[in-house]
């Protein structure tokens, strides 16, 4: 598996910012409505921390 270079590792964790942000607002949006969501705000961010982990491990280290 070739690994992710320092530009693609920060373009996928600030994507994944994105994502969560977004769901957070969907989910507290339904508990506006008086829905109950299957996730709750907890659970993206947690999810989202595994893979940056992940991506973490998979970048190439900078030389410098």
């Amino acid at each position: 598996m070739k690994k992710f270079t320092e530009h693609e590792a920060y373009t996928i964790s600030e994507a994944l910012d994105l994502y969560v942000e977004e769901m957070n607002k969907d989910i507290l949006k339904l508990e506006g409505e008086g829905k109950r969501p299957i996730f709750t705000t907890t659970y993206f961010p947690d999810m989202v921390k595994d893979i940056k982990w992940k991506i973490k491990e998979n970048t190439k280290k900078s030389k410098y």
